[in-house]
């Protein structure tokens, strides 16, 4: 699966545009990889490249695991886009 975004945050302080190319990718019945990299542009003057993956595992009898994380940006004071990083971890089973 490939997939594109484009976002554009405004309001009177700041103008972020951010672009994003991803893909995941079914390896096997039990587990699916993907990630991407997004551009960040904030007031047509700072610019910085995040991140992103995932991963999903499937476990017979036992459940399904899904692990991602992103590095993003967020914009700061002084018109500086500041990091921002989140990372996930879930456990399902379905009885």
């Amino acid at each position: 699966t490939l997939n594109s975004s484009v976002n554009l945050s405004y309001n009177g302080d700041y103008k972020l545009l951010t672009l994003d190319q991803g893909a995941t990718y079914a390896v096997n019945k039990w587990l699916r990889a993907g990630g991407g990299l997004k551009w960040n542009k904030l007031n047509n003057v700072s610019n910085a490249i995040g991140y992103y993956g995932s991963a999903q595992i499937k476990m017979k009898k036992v459940g399904e695991v899904q692990l991602s994380y992103d590095r993003g940006f967020l914009p700061g004071i002084n018109g500086v886009l500041l990091p921002n990083d989140i990372g996930r971890a879930i456990y399902i089973k379905t009885f």
